[in-house]
């Protein structure tokens, strides 16, 4: 039986998706292929006609987090902007859902470990991200915004790292509201929601 290719790239995309969640929620090396055409309603033996190696597929889930929506920022002001990524970034929200959340957090170890096309993916999500944050920005000085920007984007991926070791109690509670809190201080947007948002 013959497919599409309109019909190949939406195979294609279960299995990224399949693969996106387990991956984030169980590691590279937790998650066999077996598990991630099983969540994606599929049979082994289809996987290799969309990918040459799980290691291929890893690179291919790293992409911006589904909360990334970079038409609807486009319309806010900067510090709405900001704000708004900031928030939903240290969100506890974010922090209980690893599978639907943001690669970087979530794939940071594996990314390190598993090869360099995986690396050089991450690396390019991250910085990507960072010049997001950078251009919003209101600083005249181009060098401490990248400096900032990069400092936030750390900021963010450790500290909602953290925070999911931490589980769900206090302890993560206050490093969510900390980080979020210090990188609003070092972007320049109030924080009006203190420790309440979720």
């Amino acid at each position: 039986m013959s497919y599409t290719p309109e019909q190949k790239q939406r195979t294609r995309e279960r299995i990224i998706e399949s693969a996106s969640r387990l991956f984030k929620k169980d590691g590279f090396e937790n998650t066999g292929i077996d598990a991630i055409m099983a969540a994606a309603g599929l049979t082994r033996g289809g996987f290799y006609a969309h990918f040459a190696s799980k290691q291929e597929l890893f690179a291919e889930v790293i992409r911006p987090p589904c909360f990334y929506d970079g038409e609807a920022l486009g319309k806010l002001g900067k510090q709405d902007k900001l704000r708004r990524i900031i928030e939903v970034y240290m969100s506890r929200g974010h922090r209980d859902n690893p599978d639907a959340g943001c690669a970087l957090p979530a794939l940071a170890g594996d990314a390190a470990r598993v090869g360099s096309a995986p690396r050089k993916r991450y690396s390019r999500l991250a910085l990507g991200l960072a010049g997001v944050i950078r251009d919003t920005l209101a600083m005249p000085d181009k060098e401490h915004a990248e400096r900032t920007a990069l400092a936030v984007i750390a900021l963010l991926i450790g500290g909602m790292s953290l925070a999911r070791v931490l589980g769900r109690g206090k302890n993560s509670d206050r490093v969510l509201d900390a980080c979020r809190e210090t990188a609003m201080s070092l972007t320049g947007v109030d924080d009006n929601r203190g420790s309440s948002y979720h």
